[in-house]
């Protein structure tokens, strides 16, 4: 496994823990995967194709339909 990969199953497992917790942070999250706010938006966005906000906010929305 890569270390883009590693981070992006960090970065799933932390958003799944803290879905509902709307006060959490891109800083929090990143800090959870030990990098900074950059290098984490540029490996999910690499990985997933699109921002974490976004895929945050995608997998909110598919949850409530």
């Amino acid at each position: 496994m890569s270390a883009a990969t590693d981070t992006f199953v960090t970065f799933v497992d932390t958003l799944a823990d803290r879905l509902d917790d709307h006060e959490a942070t891109g800083e929090q999250l990143a800090a959870r995967a030990y990098l900074s706010r950059f290098h984490f938006d540029r490996v999910v966005a690499a990985t997933a194709g699109e921002t974490p906000a976004r895929f945050r906010r995608r997998v909110l929305l598919e949850r409530s339909a």
